[in-house]
């Protein structure tokens, strides 16, 4: 783990990542720049599955589509073992309050004798002092007009 970085298990729902990552809300924001999802967790009967993965949240502080798509296979020794499954990630961050949405939905193969069920999203995060606007985006707009005569 990175110098400042705080890792939270980020499970399916909403939850609040100051609470997860055992950090008070008072003067602090999430840092944009640096959220990132880590690993993803299932599990299988009674066999955990840590697939380990590097998943960046948008412009609109979202992972969703093929961007949030994770592919592992079954347990070693299974019937599943060697067979493609899915887990496709849909989070929703909001910097200001820490919360998180994750709606993950798992897509197991065709063929597959296993049932899957998705356990949690490892988060790791910077945290910011607010009005520092580290992390943020600040764009300025500016036009500039030449007079062309002919």
């Amino acid at each position: 783990m990175r110098p400042g970085f705080r890792e939270a298990e980020v499970g399916a729902g909403v939850s609040n990542l100051f609470t997860l990552a055992g950090v008070s809300t008072q003067g602090l924001i999430m840092n944009r720049r640096y959220t990132l999802v880590e690993a993803v967790k299932l599990k299988a009967g009674d066999e955990e599955i840590v697939v380990d993965v590097m998943i960046r949240p948008d412009s609109r502080d979202h992972i969703g589509g093929s961007a949030g798509v994770v592919e592992f296979t079954g347990p070693s020794g299974s019937a599943d073992e060697g067979k493609t499954n899915q887990v496709q990630l849909m989070m929703d961050f909001d910097y200001n309050t820490g919360s998180v949405t994750c709606n993950p939905v798992v897509i197991p193969a065709e063929d597959a004798s296993l049932t899957y069920e998705f356990v949690s999203a490892k988060v790791a995060i910077k945290f910011t002092a607010k009005g520092s606007d580290k992390g943020r985006s600040i764009s300025h707009i500016e036009q500039e007009i030449k007079k062309f005569e002919i």
